[in-house]
């Protein structure tokens, strides 16, 4: 698995990580669609191969995560954000910058390529282009779907989505908004050793 702190006790030493294994797996689902038998039998082994491997990643990693004080402790600390479950918090602990490596949320959320880029002409005319394809995609692809629960469940973020929609945000904008804001959080546990709280979001 790629590290991102191993002086910090970041999960390492598992081989692939389990969010580019999810990545694999979904792209193979994806395939599926309209192919012939013959192909899709094909699929399926390689689909049952992977998932194969993907529990076998997530029991390496639980068993990490349980032997190493530190490494636990940041997981549920991690888990205290309401929309970050137990296999997101463990992609984050191995693949986000954190506290140590970097000094600011802001430096976490741009090595996960979730800061927008700015276009300028001239020395007054700016904009924001959206997201590059710079930074790290697999956090990118590990955090869109806790990005959905947390505007659903976790009332900050969701009445951080309602803003952004009210200002005639895009919905890709607003899901994106949303993702860097889990890394900030991410990023505050793990830097104040502290749950998820509500009222500081």
């Amino acid at each position: 698995m790629a590290t991102a702190n191993s002086g910090s006790g970041a999960v390492t030493g598992v081989g692939a990580s389990p969010g580019r294994t999810l990545l694999m797996l979904q792209a193979e689902k994806n395939r599926l669609e309209g192919v012939a038998p013959n192909v899709r039998s094909s699929l399926g082994r390689i689909i049952a191969a992977l998932s194969a491997e993907k529990a076998r990643l997530e029991k390496l990693i639980t068993q990490q995560i349980r032997s190493h004080p530190q490494l636990s402790r940041d997981h549920q600390l991690l888990c205290s954000i309401k929309g970050i479950g137990s296999l997101t918090a463990a992609i984050l602990l191995a693949e986000m910058a954190r506290p140590g490596q970097v000094e600011r949320a802001r430096q976490a959320a741009a090595h996960a390529g979730l800061v927008p880029r700015r276009e300028q002409s001239g020395t007054s005319v700016r904009r924001n282009r959206g997201l590059g394809k710079e930074g790290n995609r697999y956090l990118r692809k590990a955090l869109y779907m806790p990005a959905l629960v947390a505007i659903k469940y976790n009332a900050p973020l969701r009445h951080f989505a309602s803003r952004l929609r009210a200002a005639g945000k895009p919905k890709m904008s607003v899901i994106c908004a949303v993702m860097r804001k889990l890394i900030h959080i991410a990023f505050g546990v793990l830097k104040h050793q502290k749950p998820f709280n509500p009222s500081l979001a």
